[in-house]
């Protein structure tokens, strides 16, 4: 309302002043201001400042200064008139690109100094893959985020970070509130050679991984090259979770549990329930891998991985995806299907039993 107020004042003044200027700071620049001679046409001046008050201040004319003087006025408004550097911009300039080369040339030989800059520099640009983003947020993890979860926050402390309670080690690496360079150069420069190769080590970690999530990734990547060379196998870092299978569809689900070994010896296991379905093969999946002698059918289930954790992916359907219905539909319909049967993150600690019609 304020605003729509000053809105018409100056409308009003502009009718008959010589200019009007409306002004949205904390006070009104009164150097830039003073009283118009008598019998000359005066500017109206009109603030309103972040509380909402309003000052309005007429009969005016603009005092004229130099750029260079009025910026300096501005933050201090008895600051005297800026004076000529004695280095002009050009010249600071070339001071600064050749300090820079020098110091650069200097860092040739010394490759210690050289990798805490470079640590710097990534720490203070750091930014997570977007997978560690979305696993803050889930109570359960899988055990490659909770390894890199504990060595992150290892490495903050070394830093003098101080991770929030129940906050992610890599959280911790981001503080809210960035040092300065200077400040995170001598967090750095107390590292051993070990710790600091570590650090780097983290941060290549941390920001690397697949960089489009929302597509299968089944081409001859860079990301799916470098897992090659690893020797990624998922079935080493990744099991079947809730969040995962409560996502497919309950023909997909019958048919991992006939891959996976879950199958076996459930007759009547087309009859179950999606939700059923689920933990039937979480329970099959954890005795599999508690067991000291796995059976026939805990070693299907040690086995299996879906295709699409493959590196590359391999995407069932890329062949016939343009006739399919879209899977967020899909995947919608599916998780409504059982809404309200059992809660997505409830525990289970005996093995459900269904009859055979």
């Amino acid at each position: 309302m304020q605003k729509e107020a000053v809105t018409e004042l100056a409308a009003y003044y502009g009718n008959t002043a010589a200019w009007v200027e409306v002004t949205e700071g904390w006070r009104v620049p009164r150097w830039q201001y003073q009283d118009a001679p008598e019998g000359e046409p005066g500017g109206v001046l009109i603030n309103i400042n972040p509380r909402g008050i309003v000052e309005l201040r007429d009969g005016l004319m603009k005092v004229e200064v130099d750029k260079d003087t009025a910026e300096a006025l501005a933050e201090n408004p008895i600051a005297p008139p800026k004076m000529k550097a004695f280095y002009t911009t050009p010249l600071r300039r070339i001071i600064g690109h050749c300090k820079s080369a020098a110091v650069g040339e200097l860092l040739l030989s010394s490759p210690r100094t050289a990798k805490e800059v470079a640590a710097v520099i990534l720490l203070d640009n750091l930014k997570p893959h977007e997978a560690y983003a979305d696993a803050a947020k889930q109570t359960e993890r899988q055990k490659p985020f909770e390894v890199l979860d504990a060595q992150a926050r290892l490495m903050a402390q070394r830093l003098g970070f101080e991770a929030a309670e129940g906050e992610c080690g890599w959280k911790a690496l981001t503080p809210y509130i960035s040092p300065s360079r200077a400040s995170l150069y001598l967090a750095v420069k107390m590292l051993s050679d070990h710790e600091l190769d570590e650090l780097h080590t983290l941060i290549v970690s941390l920001t690397f991984g697949q960089s489009d999530c929302e597509r299968l990734d089944i081409h001859d990547s860079f990301f799916n090259r470098v897992a090659r060379d690893l020797k990624a196998d998922m079935r080493n870092h990744w099991t079947p979770d809730r969040a995962f299978l409560s996502r497919r569809s309950r023909e997909q689900l019958l048919e991992i549990a006939k891959a996976n070994g879950a199958a076996e010896g459930r007759s009547g296991l087309a009859s179950y329930k999606k939700s059923e379905l689920v933990d039937t093969i979480l329970f099959h999946d954890r005795n599999a891998r508690q067991a000291v002698a796995p059976t026939p059918e805990q070693r299907k289930a040690l086995d299996w991985l879906p295709e699409a954790m493959r590196f590359p992916a391999v995407d069932p359907d890329a062949r016939e995806r343009s006739d399919k219905p879209d899977e967020d539909t899909i995947e919608s319909e599916d998780l409504a299907e059982d809404e309200g049967d059992v809660p997505e993150n409830e525990a289970f600690e005996d093995e459900p039993v269904r009859e055979a019609a």
